[in-house]
């Protein structure tokens, strides 16, 4: 149990410096995915695309869950290697499903966002975040 949670809450970029350019990119890449494709969702008359088949009410709620909602929690860096999970699953189904069959241009925003949160689940939010908070308190 403790090596799932140093997995999950543990992220130190190795210097001041990373760390801080980690909050920035954290913080301009989610505030842009609410502004540009959060809100979209929230639209009564919006239906996200549906290319895996599941109900439409709740195929919209986890679009609108990943792409409005929890963003907010990365924001706060808060379990953000698990939360980051779904919009990243949104992002990529966009790409490879969705717009697949698009020219370049169209693509380059589904793949720019997939890249864009693969990072932060692979890095972790850094030592600025409600993670590395919580680590200190958890576990050390």
């Amino acid at each position: 149990m403790n090596d799932l949670l140093i997995f999950v809450l543990y992220s130190d970029l190795g210097s001041n410096f990373n760390n801080w350019v980690m909050f920035g990119f954290r913080i301009l890449l989610l505030v842009e995915l609410i502004r540009v494709h959060g809100f979209k969702k929230l639209e009564g008359d919006h239906d996200t695309p549906n290319p895996l088949g599941l109900p439409q009410k709740l195929n919209n709620f986890i679009s609108a869950l990943a792409m409005a909602y929890l963003p907010f929690f990365l924001l706060a860096g808060l379990f953000t290697r698990i939360l980051v999970i779904p919009a990243l699953m949104v992002t990529t189904i966009g790409y490879f499903v969705i717009h697949r069959k698009d020219d370049l241009a169209t693509r380059d925003i589904p793949y720019m966002y997939s890249i864009s949160l693969l990072l932060l689940l692979l890095l972790g939010p850094g030592t600025i975040s409600m993670d590395h908070w919580m680590f200190n308190q958890l576990i050390k």
